[in-house]
């Protein structure tokens, strides 16, 4: 599964702690056909802000994606803001430059920061 719409707003922590992921609304599941009523490709990209870079090229997103969304979503959670200094769009993307984490906060161990910066 993919769940392709990964964002804070898709993810809730309950009274307990546990981290829990919501809306699975545009998930894509392998195997299972599409059904027609689904949301359009554009359509969904107009409301992704952590999209990876391969569903601005045309291609399916995959578990790959998935952590590329988890990436960006650590990244605005340390530095309040996106890894690319806005959400990326096919007009973007081409010119997008990752701004490093240290930048807002040096005591970020630069590890941290270059395993964010790969995904």
């Amino acid at each position: 599964m993919a769940h392709q719409d990964l964002k804070p707003e898709n993810i809730m922590i309950d009274s307990n702690g546990t981290l829990k992921i919501i809306y699975f609304g545009s998930t894509k599941i392998a195997g299972v056909q599409e059904i027609t009523n689904t949301v359009e490709r554009n359509q969904l990209l107009e409301k992704i802000h952590f999209a990876a870079p391969e569903f601005f090229t045309g291609n399916l997103g995959s578990h790959q994606s998935v952590i590329y969304a988890i990436a960006c979503i650590t990244y605005e959670l340390v530095c309040r803001k996106l890894p690319y200094g806005k959400p990326l769009s096919e007009r973007y993307i081409k010119n997008a430059t990752y701004n490093s984490m240290r930048i807002s906060n040096e005591n970020i161990p630069a590890w941290v920061d270059a395993a964010i910066e790969k995904e």
